[in-house]
């Protein structure tokens, strides 16, 4: 569970044509030739209370190795290729507009959970008070807390 956005080309989740789906080729062709990404297909969780790091296989897991942020100590971003979209957990302003560029080489939107859209104009709807508050919803609640 998470706040997510997606790079889609589908005009809602009951939109099943097939063509209107990013392929897992077009997405490893993308990653490819973006020197910025890097395909993992696994994601790590650290687990701060233990000081590990757990790796967890997904494939078509890929992280954005440029993100410059250093808030909380998080020096990447991942993205997921999953049913025909890909998706980021969580994004800042930052990832949002990587979101956008990538969005626009595959010809496909930028869509949140809530159904909205990012294009370069959302900064106007949505300040970073409003990114802040939807990322301050993970972080504090107890992980049994999910209303």
């Amino acid at each position: 569970m998470g706040y997510e956005l997606h790079i889609i080309r589908i005009d809602d989740e009951s939109d099943k044509d097939s063509n209107k789906l990013i392929s897992k080729e077009e997405w490893e062709n993308y990653v490819q030739n973006d020197p910025e990404m890097h395909k993992l297909n696994f994601e790590e969780i650290p687990i701060e209370a233990r000081n590990l790091i757990l790796e967890s296989e997904i494939e078509g897991t890929t992280v954005w190795e440029k993100f410059s942020k250093d808030k909380q100590d998080i020096k990447k971003v991942n993205f997921w290729y999953e049913y025909g979209y890909i998706s980021v957990k969580y994004p800042d302003n930052e990832t949002i507009k990587k979101m956008i560029e990538i969005s626009h080489i595959l010809k496909a939107k930028v869509q949140g959970d809530d159904e909205e859209f990012y294009d370069e104009n959302y900064n106007e709807n949505y300040d970073d008070n409003y990114l802040d508050m939807r990322n301050s919803i993970k972080k504090n609640k107890p992980w049994w807390k999910f209303w």
